[in-house]
């Protein structure tokens, strides 16, 4: 994704032979190895959760040709934070999709949490009739 090599080697660094601990009030545990994953707290945690996410899109989006024109644009996800939307036409391309992006998570060593997911229908062809209550046109009279 372009990053620079040596911006690589410096996160490496901050993250090879890292050592947690946990404080509950004003105890605190043995320190023990974390191996994988990013640091609670650490500024660069929501960065690299997002090029992950990124990276994951832009695979399992690569060769699909679904999701929803929205000003003439194709869109196929929102993401804001660890939060992601998938945009699909039908229930078919969303399975698919759901599929594709599954299959990119676990790739990148991500787990889908299955039951965290929601799924919203929404059915462009049966729409509510919109009543408007017209202001009636007031002659007015200045005086």
């Amino acid at each position: 994704m372009g990053v620079p090599e040596h911006l690589i080697a410096i996160i490496k660094m901050i993250y090879t032979n890292g050592q947690a601990y946990v404080r509950v009030e004003s105890d605190l545990s043995e320190s023990f190895w974390v191996g994988q994953g990013v640091r609670q707290g650490c500024v660069l945690s929501p960065l690299l959760f997002n090029i992950y996410g990124e990276r994951i899109m832009r695979h399992a989006t690569q060769e699909w040709n679904g999701g929803v024109s929205i000003g003439g644009n194709k869109i196929s996800n929102l993401r804001y934070a660890d939060d992601t939307v998938l945009l699909a036409k039908s229930e078919m391309e969303m399975a698919n999709l759901l599929e594709l992006v599954e299959k990119f998570s676990n790739e990148a060593d991500l787990k889908l949490n299955r039951s965290k997911c929601s799924i919203i229908a929404v059915d462009r062809t049966r729409t509510l009739p919109l009543t408007f209550n017209l202001i009636p046109d007031i002659d007015r009279k200045d005086s």
